[in-house]
């Protein structure tokens, strides 16, 4: 799965945490499914949560149907054995387009994470655990990205909630072919 993405910033548009108008821009979901029972669902995702540095880094979650399947934070910053590159070469820092993509090996149960092309974090089995893909529900495709004001996700209207990607999204690719 790729997708082109450019980041609206550090601070979003709204919110209560940095000022009366803003609030930091830490984590925000390229696209996945979602349903609110969180189970069976995938995403891909920026985020800056333990970045060295304050960039941003592509991740990961994949939930199966069942308890104890699910992967969470297959990321850079989350998981740093995982890393390739250096930290500088693993983040976003500016609000340029960048091409970020997840690619899933079943034979080897690697799971790899590139930017603009280049390998940046690879990791097999994590959690010592195979991607299990038994979704079992209805769970519907979501894309959410605006600089201001509410978006629908996840079949409602929200406002700047955790999870929103604050910038824009271009042209998402979903394949069964290894691009990589």
């Amino acid at each position: 799965m790729e997708a082109w993405v450019r980041r609206g910033g550090p601070l979003q548009a709204h919110g209560e945490k940095a000022d009366d108008h803003h609030q930091p821009f830490t984590f925000g979901h390229i696209c996945g499914t979602y349903d609110k029972t969180e189970q069976g669902v995938w995403e891909l995702y920026l985020s800056s949560r333990n970045s060295p540095d304050g960039s941003m880094a592509p991740g990961v979650h994949f939930l199966g149907a069942e308890p104890g399947q699910e992967l969470m934070d297959l990321h850079p910053w989350t998981r740093p054995g995982g890393l390739v590159v250096g930290t500088a070469d693993a983040g976003i820092s500016d609000t340029e387009w960048h091409h970020v993509a997840w690619q899933y090996g079943a034979s080897g149960d690697l799971h790899q994470l590139f930017l603009d092309g280049f390998l940046i974090w690879q990791m097999h089995s994590p959690d010592g655990r195979r991607l299990v893909n038994n979704r079992r529900h209805s769970a519907q495709f979501s894309v959410s990205t605006r600089l201001k004001g509410y978006a629908r996700y996840g079949g409602a209207f929200d406002f700047l909630g955790e999870g929103h990607f604050f910038g824009q999204i271009g042209e998402i690719r979903i394949s069964s072919i290894k691009r990589y």
